[in-house]
């Protein structure tokens, strides 16, 4: 009887240390998920802010609104290569925001006088920056990017 009991803990020991075990891998794994989950959701809030500090040729009324902005982490993990790459993916952006603010110009505040212009006049770069954070590209562009970083990361670990 002795023998069954002490073989009956054994296997419960045994039993709860793997169950122990996989409970702490699913929370490695969670963790992880979880981590990249975030540094692409980082991805794209870096990009809009990107897209519009660049749209609005870095202006100082954008740099200071970024400045207390907390809506990107101010130590984003990715490194500069990423910086410079983001900020050549946001000027198609800025590139159709500006033409067509030209053509809303053309076609309708020629032949206004100046304030008339002035008060009208103007660029779209929140929408278009809006528009492409919300678009598949960027979600495309980051899942890719940062599945990329990962497996780097991982590899040097």
């Amino acid at each position: 009887m002795r023998r069954v009991f002490k073989l009956l803990t054994l296997i419960a020991v045994i039993s709860s240390c793997k169950k122990g075990n996989q409970t702490h891998m699913q929370e490695k794994n969670l963790h992880e998920t979880t981590a990249i989950n975030n540094w692409k959701q980082e991805y794209k809030n870096v990009t809009f802010q990107r897209c519009m500090f660049l749209g609005y040729n870095r202006s100082s009324e954008i740099r200071n609104l970024l400045n207390i902005d907390r809506s990107a982490a101010q130590d984003f993990p990715f490194g500069l290569d990423q910086y410079r790459y983001i900020d050549t993916i946001v000027q198609p952006t800025i590139r159709q925001a500006k033409q067509d603010s030209a053509k809303y110009y053309d076609k309708y505040l020629k032949g206004m006088n100046q304030v008339e212009r002035d008060e009208l006049n103007g660029l779209p770069m929140i929408k278009y920056c809006l528009e492409y954070y919300g678009s598949d590209e960027l979600d495309s562009i980051a899942n890719r990017r940062v599945n990329q970083m990962n497996s780097l990361w991982k590899s040097t670990q």
